[in-house]
C-alpha cells in the first residue's frame, strides 16, 4: 500500500470519482440506521442516509470493498440483493451485551478451512443474551 487517505467528505461525491480505479479500497462504516436502527440517528448529527444508493454505487468498484453495519435483516437483504459477502463480526454493546454486526466485501472472504465457503452464511448467528443476576434476599419472618 502506498498511500492512505481518510476524506472528511460525503461519500456520495468522493466515491464515483474512485469507483473505476482497481488501486483503490474503499472502507465505509455508514450509520447504522438500515432497518430502523436508532444509534446512528443517536451519534451522528448527519445520519440520513439511503442505504440502496451506497449499494448500487459500491457494487460497480473495481477495487475492493469492505462496509461494517449493524446486523439487520434489511442489510442482509441489501447485501444479497448486491452481490456482498457478508460475515457476522461478535462484539459487545457499551452495556456489555453480546451481539453482532456485519462486514461486508465485494471479495469472498479468506475461508478458514479448505473447503469451507463464508459467502452469504445460511444461517443467522444465534444470539445470547446475559442477563444479570439478581440475587434472592432470604426473608425471616
Amino acid at each position: 500500500m502506498s498511500e492512505v487517505k481518510f476524506l472528511q467528505k460525503d461519500a456520495f461525491d468522493v466515491i464515483p470519482k474512485y469507483l473505476r480505479d482497481r488501486s483503490v479500497a474503499f472502507f465505509v462504516d455508514p450509520p447504522y440506521t438500515a432497518g430502523g436502527k436508532s444509534a446512528g440517528k443517536r451519534l451522528y448529527l448527519h445520519s440520513s442516509i439511503d442505504h440502496n444508493s451506497l449499494f448500487d454505487l459500491l457494487e460497480s468498484a473495481a477495487g475492493e470493498v469492505m462496509l461494517t453495519y449493524d446486523d439487520a435483516k434489511e442489510v442482509r437483504d441489501l447485501a444479497t440483493a448486491h452481490r456482498f459477502f457478508v460475515k457476522p463480526i461478535p462484539m459487545k454493546t457499551t452495556h456489555h451485551t453480546r451481539t453482532y454486526e456485519l462486514a461486508l466485501t465485494n471479495r469472498p472472504f479468506a475461508a478458514p478451512n479448505a473447503g469451507e465457503s463464508l459467502h452469504l452464511l445460511e444461517r443467522p448467528p444465534r444470539y445470547r443474551v446475559k442477563r444479570k443476576r439478581t440475587r434472592r434476599r432470604n426473608s425471616k419472618t
